[in-house]
């Protein structure tokens, strides 16, 4: 398949306002594809080069690529950045000029040459990325180069997002919408819809149900829903467990202790990898009394002396590239476990939340490493027991309550 087709869809999907008509768009486009051209596609829609776990960084400042297309165009920094302005969108500008050495670059070309791209890295490479950028636009149209720029400076936004292209997926391969629930569910596993589109092309839908949770891989967290008291909670769901709500920084975490290097992932709420930030929860990790387990936690800096938890002002110091040892040792954290989704090899996302909640413990029962804690929970029946185990997490310095079914998945 050839970008500038591609360039053609993403420019009619710029003038379309209705989510399904973007939808059938997206499946027709996906239904010309090869499965890998459709795991491409998938990426580079959404402006990324890989699932989000995985993460697309380009360390391309917008000065950079202003002098990138001045030259492009053979204008000056100054016409460029002033049509720029006005515009308020490079992209914009760079589809406003014509040159002679456009090819006719495929899909695989392009996300080819970007990944290249993505990955220079050391001394002088920043030279290079430049040089590599300007010989790539230099061989599209320029409608195809208007959307290169915007993908390399982060700013796509076609106005759907990852959900829509599993509508897609299943608009592509049933014509409706009838597969939704089974590609979700492969989805909120893999978090990578490229993957997903490469299976179904390939293998077809018995591949998605087939699905499974890899470690490593994280799995797509669950939105809570907020209602405005607690009888409207009591009300809907009835009888219920109540959970501290901390405020600090949701953790996922992966252990395989099988493996001969142990591996330990530590993904954030929007499934980027974080595992640097925490050394000291790498060590409590190792003593575990498992193979392999996910869990769902939360990581706040404590004080052991007061037995209180820190302000998310202190815990986001925590937040950084560098001097982290150093930092671990003056703020120090507690991972708060709340959830177990994997254990010793076995998927338990098919088990409610008593069923889960003991496993959890029994994982946690013989520890008496201090880094770790289980959070407490509370079964409430009431609106009035509800609103007062919420006050006294407010007293407590907390953000409030997470209130669960007990048998919920």
């Amino acid at each position: 398949m050839k970008f500038k087709k591609v360039a053609h869809v993403f420019q009619d999907l710029e003038a379309i306002s209705s989510r399904l008509d973007i939808t059938e768009a997206l499946a027709a486009l996906l239904k010309e594809a090869s499965p890998e051209e459709a795991r491409q596609l998938c990426y580079v829609s959404l402006g990324v080069l890989n699932p989000p776990y995985i993460g697309t960084q380009f360390s391309i400042a917008q000065k950079t690529m202003t002098k990138i297309v001045a030259r492009l165009a053979d204008s000056s920094l100054e016409a460029i950045e002033k049509q720029s302005q006005e515009l308020g969108d490079l992209g914009l500008v760079v589809e406003q000029y014509a040159w002679s050495t456009q090819k006719d670059l495929s899909v695989n070309d392009v996300y080819e040459a970007l990944c290249a791209v993505e990955q220079m890295g050391g001394t002088g490479s920043q030279e290079e990325k430049v040089h590599a950028l300007y010989d790539l636009l230099c061989s599209l149209d320029q409608h195809s180069a208007k959307f290169v720029v915007r993908i390399v400076l982060g700013k796509l936004r076609l106005g759907f997002s990852d959900m829509t292209l599993v509508d897609a997926l299943s608009w592509m391969h049933a014509g409706d919408k009838s597969l939704r629930k089974i590609l979700e569910h492969a989805y909120n596993i893999c978090a990578d819809n490229g993957l997903l589109a490469h299976d179904l092309k390939e293998y077809g839908i018995a591949s998605i149900e087939k699905m499974q949770i890899h470690l490593g891989v994280p799995i797509r967290p669950a939105a809570a829903e907020r209602l405005p008291s607690a009888q409207d909670i009591i009300d809907k769901i009835g009888p219920c467990v109540a959970q501290p709500k901390l405020d600090g920084f949701r953790l996922q975490v992966h252990v395989d202790l099988i493996q001969q290097e142990p591996l330990i992932r530590f993904f954030s709420r929007n499934l980027i990898d974080m595992s640097a930030m925490f050394p000291e929860f790498v060590d409590a990790c190792k003593k575990l009394p498992i193979k392999s387990v996910i869990l769902d936690a939360e990581a706040i800096v404590y004080d052991p002396n007061t037995h209180m938890f820190l302000s998310f002002q202190e815990t986001v110091k925590r937040k950084r590239k560098h001097g982290i040892e150093e930092i671990s040792s003056e703020l120090p954290l507690q991972l708060n476990v709340f959830d177990i989704m994997y254990l010793d090899g076995k998927s338990l996302l098919d088990m409610h939340h008593t069923q889960r909640r003991e496993m959890l413990v029994k994982v946690f029962e013989t520890s008496e490493n201090q880094t770790f804690q289980i959070i407490e929970e509370r079964l409430v029946t009431t609106g009035k027991e509800l609103e007062d185990y919420f006050i006294g997490q407010i007293a407590s310095g907390l953000e409030g309550i997470v209130v669960k079914k007990q048998d919920s998945l």
